[in-house]
């Protein structure tokens, strides 16, 4: 495959900065150019992104403490023109790290909330390539990838 995205990593700047950087990068000539065809700057970052062709991918992200802490998910079914966030949950103690897919509607991402109640595993699944995400929780348990 000669198109690839990979998110951006973490990056912060100063103490008390959090610095955040969401960021994807392109490339379609193998790794010799890249392009970023997502960023925000101060409100997440990206942990992972799952495609399942050069097209469709999405890409997962949190934040504990910015003004939209929480985690969100975002999709792209044109090779990263344009995405559209399809899940938001603004718990700050909530977090997603990883994302895979089956085929091409049938995905997983995995995460948890470690709030002041204890940890609880989440597991969300879509069946629809990504427009939606269904929530399982596993208490007492976290799930990271």
């Amino acid at each position: 495959m000669s198109h690839r995205l990979f998110p951006a990593s973490e990056q912060r700047t100063a103490p008390g900065d959090n610095g955040w950087k969401a960021q994807i990068v392109k490339t379609t000539d193998g790794g010799k150019t890249w392009t970023s065809v997502f960023f925000d700057e101060g409100n997440f970052y990206f942990n992972q992104i799952g495609c399942t062709d050069v097209n469709h991918c999405c890409a997962v992200g949190e934040a504990d403490s910015s003004a939209t802490p929480g985690v969100r998910f975002y999709c792209t079914t044109n090779g990263g023109n344009s995405w559209t966030r399809v899940l938001y949950n603004s718990d700050p103690n909530m977090s997603v790290l990883g994302l895979r897919w089956i085929d091409s509607k049938n995905g997983w991402a995995a995460g948890g909330d470690m709030g002041s109640t204890g940890i609880t595993g989440y597991f969300w699944q879509t069946t629809d390539g990504g427009n939606t995400w269904n929530a399982v929780t596993v208490p007492g348990q976290y799930a990271n990838d």
